[in-house]
């Protein structure tokens, strides 16, 4: 029978990195329908502009799109709800589409369409 010899070092290393994985829980689908509303892994999102000006400094409600890009518009078509993003760079029109990504403290408009 073969016979395998641990250092107390190695024993308490692996004891760790056991314990680590054992806390760690489940893990998060990072796209898909499960998720579609910034799972963890989620670096960008698309959302709407609603039916008012965007104006520069200030916080909305926008309307988050996921999926595919669709083949008439290379925007996805499918709704998933809404998030509160913060708009710091300029007044953004109605209606228009932007890309918002997370610093770890909140979403933040960093591209808007242009006409």
């Amino acid at each position: 029978m073969p016979v395998y010899g641990f250092s107390e070092d190695d024993a308490k290393r692996i004891g760790h990195a056991v314990k680590v994985v054992e806390r760690s829980g489940p893990t998060l689908k990072t796209s898909g329908a499960v998720n579609d509303r910034g799972a963890a892994g989620v670096r960008i999102m698309i959302g709407k502009v609603g039916t008012a000006e965007w104006s520069k400094a200030s916080s909305a409600v926008i309307t988050l799109y996921v999926g595919p890009p669709s083949t008439a518009t290379s925007r996805p078509t499918a709704t998933a709800g809404t998030m509160v993003a913060h708009n710091i760079f300029a007044a953004i029109p109605s209606s228009a589409y932007v890309a918002m990504s997370n610093n770890g403290f909140g979403w933040y408009v960093i591209a808007a369409e242009c006409e």
